[in-house]
């Protein structure tokens, strides 16, 4: 009798389990690190298409340090839907930049900027 062990099988893991992990919500878009960690979540909507991560970062870098920026694009053709989300490190910074941003002209369309409210459950 052989007294090897059996190489143990890589088994996928269920469906279940994994949309069960996919449908958990994010609770806060404030990080929960240190004072420097923390980070607030923003929104801008009505976007001229042709804008890209650059273009937001300029928009936004004269409130504060900006962090990862997401352009929302479709996915067969990679055009902006006029969609973007954004960090902002500092929340007053943010909500100065969200106060000054919204409402205004920025490439001949009006921009809405506010807090990312938590995505909805399906």
């Amino acid at each position: 009798m052989n007294n090897q062990k059996r190489p143990q099988r890589n088994t996928p893991k269920s469906p279940e389990r994994h949309k069960e992990k996919s449908n958990r919500r994010r609770t806060s878009f404030t990080s929960r690190g240190s004072a420097d960690d923390r980070f607030t979540k923003i929104y801008v909507g009505n976007l001229n298409y042709q804008i890209d991560e650059a273009g937001i970062y300029k928009l936004f870098t004269k409130f504060g340090k900006v962090g990862k920026i997401e352009v929302i694009r479709d996915k067969k053709t990679q055009q902006s839907k006029g969609i973007a989300f954004l960090q902002m490190f500092n929340r007053e910074h943010a909500e100065n930049s969200i106060q000054k941003l919204n409402g205004s002209v920025v490439d001949g369309r009006t921009l809405k900027v506010s807090v990312a409210l938590e995505r909805s459950k399906k």
